[in-house]
């Protein structure tokens, strides 16, 4: 027996952050004059020209030259620090030694 009335499927509806990322694309698109006036607006041009002006606006290469820095000095700082505490968990019996490893592992294991 077939319905009366069948649900019908609709894609935004299950996936409705598809359509957030639409609009964001489309609207990062639009021409900067275009952006106030009329959202649905139909004769509108797209650029990329937009994308030029949010790279100059802000100064991209120093922001990536930090990031590089950073997370070069926390890698180094991890190597030394987990090679060390792996030699002693390897190497010296002290009392708790079994808990702190199983605690690490753990710690290892988990998503921060």
């Amino acid at each position: 027996m077939s319905p009366s009335n069948p649900v019908q499927y609709n894609p935004a509806e299950r996936f409705p952050s598809a359509s957030i990322i639409k609009l964001v694309i489309l609207v990062s698109l639009y021409q900067l004059a275009e952006q106030t006036p009329g959202l649905f607006n139909r004769r509108i041009t797209l650029t990329l020209d937009n994308f030029g002006l949010a790279w100059n606006a802000a100064p991209f290469a120093r922001y990536f030259v930090n990031t590089i820095l950073l997370v070069t000095l926390i890698l180094a700082a991890q190597l030394v620090l987990c090679t060390l505490a792996a030699y002693a968990f390897a190497r010296y019996e002290f009392p708790g030694r079994d808990i702190a490893f199983a605690t690490e592992s753990e710690d290892m294991v988990r998503v921060p």
